[in-house]
């Protein structure tokens, strides 16, 4: 691996960062906002930030809307969950809706 691949790694947590988010909840209220649930836990023996972005997509699989959080700071093992909303009028009427990691970003934090 180069240095420019490690550094590459080390900031954006390479490819298996995504195995670190999973979606626990995906749901529309009354006012049609979106909100989706993320359970993320440190696989690393790092103390690390994350960044998760979420899509939102309608029953019939388009996408409507994404969301995003950041965790600033969880330790190695540690989990924690975050809701991640969008504001989309037009999924008010929708009692089901799909929620789905786009990305995620792992960053080692001192």
């Amino acid at each position: 691996m180069s240095v420019a691949d490690d550094l590459h790694t080390q900031i954006y947590g390479g490819s298996d960062s995504l195995g670190d988010v999973r979606v626990t909840g995906c749901i529309v209220d009354e006012e049609g906002n979106i909100s989706g649930t993320v359970a993320v836990t440190n696989r690393t023996d790092q103390a690390a930030a994350f960044t998760v972005v979420v899509a939102f997509t309608g029953p019939d699989g388009v996408q409507v809307a994404t969301g995003s959080t950041f965790m600033p700071r969880l330790d190695p093992g540690q989990t924690a969950r975050k809701q991640v909303v969008s504001f989309a009028s037009s999924m008010a009427s929708m009692s089901v809706v799909d929620c789905q990691v786009l990305s995620a970003q792992r960053t080692t934090v001192p």
